[in-house]
C-alpha cells in the first residue's frame, strides 16, 4: 500500500502542478480493530483548490478527464463534518475539534457498551458526569 500512497503523491495537477492530493492516510496505520478488513486501504483527501482536467506523474505519464459531470466523487464537500448532540451536565467553554474516529466510542460510551478494539475515544463533552471543561469557558447560566 506504500507504493500506491507514495504513486498518488507523485501525482500533479498537470494545469496547475500542485499535488493532486492533499492527505494520504493509510488505514491500517489509524484503525487496528478486528474490522480492519472492512475498510478501505487508502483514505485521500484531494486537492481541491482547482479543478482537475488533466493529471500527470512521472510513472503513468498524463491522464486527461474526457468525461463532463456535475458530481465530483468526493463523500463531502469540506474537511469538517457537524454532530448534533446534547453537551453533558457540568460541561463547559467552547468544545475542542474532535475526530470522527472518536464518534463510535462516544456512542457506545451513552449506551453503556464498552469496546476496547475502537481506536477512537469517549468525547469527554458528551460523556455524563465528565465534568469536561476547556480553556476560554464560558457559564451559559443553564
Amino acid at each position: 500500500m506504500r507504493e500506491v500512497a507514495d504513486g498518488f503523491r507523485e501525482m500533479r495537477n498537470a494545469d496547475t502542478g500542485e499535488p493532486l492530493v492533499e492527505e494520504i492516510t493509510v488505514t491500517s496505520d489509524l484503525y487496528k480493530g478486528s474490522m480492519r478488513y472492512l475498510l478501505p486501504d487508502l483514505l485521500l483527501e484531494w486537492n481541491k483548490s482547482r479543478p482537475i482536467e488533466r493529471v500527470s506523474s512521472p510513472k503513468i505519464g498524463e491522464v486527461k478527464n474526457a468525461v463532463v459531470s456535475v458530481r465530483s466523487g468526493d463523500h463531502a464537500t469540506s474537511k469538517q463534518g457537524l454532530l448534533f448532540a446534547p453537551v453533558a451536565a457540568g460541561s463547559t467553554g467552547q468544545q475542542p475539534e474532535v475526530h470522527v474516529i472518536d464518534i463510535a466510542p462516544t456512542l457506545l460510551n451513552l449506551l453503556g457498551v464498552s469496546d476496547g478494539l475502537l481506536a477512537g475515544k469517549a468525547i469527554p463533552f458528551l460523556v455524563p458526569g465528565s465534568g469536561a471543561r476547556y480553556p476560554h469557558a464560558v457559564e451559559t447560566g443553564r
